[in-house]
């Protein structure tokens, strides 16, 4: 995994998040970590699926985008997974 793809793992899993997260802010993170992976084409290919299954409309349950980030953190770089 690259640097700046954890960095930015890391700062999003530690944000505060309610029972629900806007859609918008998701998609957003979700685009920002697709550019953190760019130098690792599985790494933009597994971002590329969670963005495609985004639920919801306008939101997103924080449940869902806790286990998006860590299973792009496990599956980017198993060592740094916990």
């Amino acid at each position: 995994m690259s640097d700046a793809l954890a960095v930015l793992i890391s700062e999003l899993q530690t944000k505060e998040h309610g029972q629900v997260i806007e859609k918008s802010r998701v998609v957003d993170n979700l685009l920002d970590l697709r550019l953190a992976a760019a130098p690792n084409e599985a790494a933009v290919v597994l971002v590329d699926r969670w963005l495609a299954e985004a639920p919801g409309n306008s939101s997103v349950p924080s449940e869902w985008w806790v286990g998006a980030l860590e299973d792009i953190r496990r599956l980017t770089s198993p060592e740094l997974a916990h």
